[in-house]
């Protein structure tokens, strides 16, 4: 039997945490980079003006991306880093 899906069936993948960049790689350095650019966007213009990934970046659940935020995803980037967690 073949399975098929209608055209207008769109698959909906929620954002990864720790994921700033959304490549599907949770904490590593190119995630450190989008959290750090959202962070001076946000601030430079206001909360919301900026066009990047907010869902992915905020690891504390608190909605919105902040140095909280940079702090745990630099700290598991260094614990992976280091082999102390996959």
């Amino acid at each position: 039997a073949q399975l098929t899906q209608p055209l207008n069936h769109r698959i909906t993948i929620a954002p990864i945490a720790g994921d700033a960049d959304c490549n599907g790689v949770p904490y590593e350095i190119n995630d450190i980079y989008w959290t750090m650019q959202q962070i001076a966007e946000s601030g430079a213009y206001g909360a919301g003006s900026t066009y990047f990934p907010t869902t992915a970046g905020d690891i504390d659940g608190n909605g919105k991306v902040d140095t909280n935020d940079l702090f745990d995803i630099t700290y598991e980037c260094a614990l992976r880093g280091a082999g102390l967690k996959k």
